[in-house]
C-alpha cells in the first residue's frame, strides 16, 4: 500500500465527525462498514438523547423559576396591599386625633374666652361697687362733703 494516502485512515478504522467533513477527504470514497455505521448512529442517538435530556432539565429549571417568580409577585402583592391597609387605618387615627385635639383646642379657646370676660366684668363691678371712702384712703384724698357728713350722720 505505497499508494495510500497517510491522511486517509484505513477502512478498519472508524471515522471521526471532523475526519468526514474534512475538505481533503470529501470526494473520497470510504467504504464504512455497517458496524460503524451503527455506532455511528449510536453516537448520534446518544447526542440527542443526552441534549433532550439537558433540554428537559432546562425546561424544567425554567418553569421553576417562573413559578417562584409568580408566588413571589404573589407575596408582594399582598404585603402591598397590608401595608395599604395599615397605612389606611394609620392616617384614620391619625385624622381621629387630630379631629379631637381641634376640637379640645377650640373647647378651651371658647373657656378661656369665657373666663377673660367674667374676669374683666368682675374687674368692671368691683370698680363700681367699690366704696367712695376705701377709694380715698387708697388715693389719699378726702372729700370735704364725705368729712363733713360723717359727724353730723354720727349724732343723728
Amino acid at each position: 500500500m505505497a499508494d495510500s494516502n497517510p491522511a486517509l485512515p484505513s477502512s478498519d478504522q472508524a471515522l471521526t465527525t471532523e475526519e468526514r467533513n474534512d475538505p481533503k477527504l470529501i470526494g473520497l470514497e470510504i467504504k464504512i462498514s455497517p458496524d460503524e455505521k451503527k455506532e455511528d448512529l449510536q453516537e448520534i442517538g446518544a447526542k440527542f438523547a443526552e441534549l433532550n435530556e439537558s433540554q428537559s432539565e432546562l425546561l424544567s429549571r425554567l418553569q421553576k423559576l417562573r413559578d417562584d417568580m409568580k408566588n413571589w409577585s404573589i407575596t408582594l402583592d399582598k404585603q402591598v396591599a397590608t401595608y395599604k391597609d395599615e397605612l389606611k387605618t394609620m392616617k384614620e387615627s391619625l385624622n381621629s386625633e387630630l379631629d379631637q385635639l381641634r376640637s379640645g383646642f377650640k373647647e378651651l379657646r371658647t373657656t378661656l374666652q369665657k373666663q377673660q370676660e367674667d374676669v374683666s366684668d368682675s374687674l368692671r363691678n368691683l370698680g363700681q361697687m367699690e366704696d367712695p371712702s376705701e377709694h380715698s384712703k387708697r388715693t389719699g384724698t378726702h372729700d370735704a362733703n364725705e368729712a363733713q357728713s360723717s359727724p353730723a350722720e354720727n349724732s343723728k
